[in-house]
């Protein structure tokens, strides 16, 4: 017994398409095994060519495997189109597919208004599922952001960000379209017209393939994404960085001196760099150490900058919001007193249960977010170190670049 494997040439819900692409089969020598689609994809078995007739019909109740009965029609809904002669052969989607082998068998279906109502209840389950992919892809991921999109962006890559939106946007047209389908199909049902056909093989088979590539190649770059942060194979040990950075750093706090690293972790002692289409420039500077003059410590503790040169003040000033939004979500949230610094923006603040404080400047298109812990018995005020953070970057703001 020879088997063969076939891609519908037409989605599920192209109830003519289907029809005519099965009996077009059958007369070719191929019958559509029992439950003989899945995953899109339809066995068929060989047979004598021969003139075989389909009829879907749009399934009152769920189909899904998980759903009562396993998604398979009613056994009544069964018997009785055995009864004039036609066997359910199976379903895709949301339609149940049914066969005869007698060219006299009277229509499986007769009255219009049964199949509209059926049609109905498919065309609710797919506003239905519309919906929630909505809040899903679109609502949820906004709401959680909560207005964080620049952070996000510049962060994750704008153009992974604009590749994942647009996927999304995507699916969500695709479920637009098939519930426009089925409205219009069952108002034709209604009107006695015979039912419209969407079959275009090559389109339908193009799009499918290109979709499924556009998702795989999602995923390997979440994927990549997900294991290079893990192994912090993005990050550079301070010792190998070679450059000075663009902002001051705690060598600078403590007006020079030796320096000694105290956690050598890539957590805790590393720098990543990046560009971005919303920011050309990005360094991600984490460092532990002591600062020693004279043999005494006069400075230990850990800073973390975040620093980006965007591509106009628009954007900073909104990535600068993004910083302090994000930071505000936090618990024991507590703003702090800053001095004037001669920047475009600037705001001090606690973030979390302890008492390190963090800065969001901003100048320009420069944007930096810098959080200091700081240990030891006489700390440095936070006037200070972040008037050497302003004087950096404004600085670096009015170099010339080369």
């Amino acid at each position: 017994m020879k088997h063969r494997y076939c891609l519908p040439p037409c989605p599920s819900y192209d109830v003519a398409g289907m029809e005519d692409w099965l009996e077009a089969v059958a007369q070719k020598g191929w019958l559509l095994e029992k439950d003989g689609i899945f995953a899109g994809i339809g066995s068929f078995v060989s047979i004598r060519p021969q003139r075989v007739k389909y009829r879907l019909a749009a399934a009152l109740k769920s189909t899904s495997m998980w759903a009562e009965d396993g998604g398979e029609p009613d056994p009544e809904a069964v018997a009785l189109s055995e009864m004039y002669g036609w066997e359910y052969a199976g379903r895709r989607g949301e339609f149940y597919i049914y066969r005869t082998f007698d060219p006299a068998a009277r229509e499986l279906h007769t009255d219009p208004a049964v199949q509209a109502l059926a049609l109905r209840a498919v065309e609710k389950r797919r506003r239905s599922a519309a919906v929630s992919a909505f809040l899903w892809l679109v609502v949820y991921p906004l709401f959680t952001l909560r207005g964080g999109l620049l952070l996000v962006a510049v962060h994750l890559g704008t153009t992974f960000v604009l590749f994942t939106a647009g996927l999304a946007l995507w699916l969500l047209a695709g479920s637009l379209a098939e519930i426009f389908f089925l409205s219009r199909l069952r108002k034709q049902f209604l009107e006695g017209a015979p039912p419209s056909k969407k079959r275009r093989p090559a389109l339908y088979h193009g799009k499918r393939l290109l979709l499924a590539c556009l998702v795989l190649l999602w995923i390997s770059l979440l994927l990549h994404r997900w294991s290079v942060s893990v192994l912090d194979e993005d990050k550079l040990d301070l010792t190998a960085y070679g450059q000075d950075p663009p902002f001051a750093t705690m060598l600078d706090f403590a007006g020079g001196g030796d320096y000694r690293i105290t956690l050598p972790d890539k957590r805790f002692h590393s720098v990543k760099e990046w560009q971005d289409l919303l920011a050309p420039r990005n360094i991600q500077w984490a460092e532990h150490a002591q600062i020693l003059q004279d043999g005494s410590v006069v400075l230990e503790g850990g800073l973390r900058i975040d620093y980006h040169e965007t591509v106009s003040p628009r954007i900073a000033a909104g990535l600068a919001q993004d910083y302090c939004r994000q930071d505000e979500r936090g618990k024991h949230f507590a703003p702090l007193d800053l001095p004037p610094l001669d920047l475009d923006f600037a705001i001090a603040y606690r973030n979390g249960s302890t008492a390190f404080p963090t800065v969001v400047l901003r100048q320009g298109s420069t944007v930096l977010h810098a959080t200091f812990y700081q240990f030891g018995d006489s700390p440095l005020p936070l006037a200070q170190w972040a008037g050497l953070l302003a004087d950096s970057i404004r600085t670096a703001k009015d170099a010339p670049r080369t």
